[in-house]
């Protein structure tokens, strides 16, 4: 997206004890999808 507003949708794919597993998601303003990353973190 060039311009205008994007909005980002953050999902827990995986919550454990030692770790956990996000699925992030970036659309523009007609809904289509511009960025999709996943974010894997260790509890420590």
């Amino acid at each position: 997206a060039r311009q205008g507003r994007v909005r980002g949708v953050c999902k827990a794919l995986h919550t454990g004890a030692r770790h956990q597993v996000w699925q992030i998601e970036i659309f523009d303003e007609q809904g289509r999808l511009c960025c999709s990353s996943r974010l894997t973190t260790a509890i420590v």
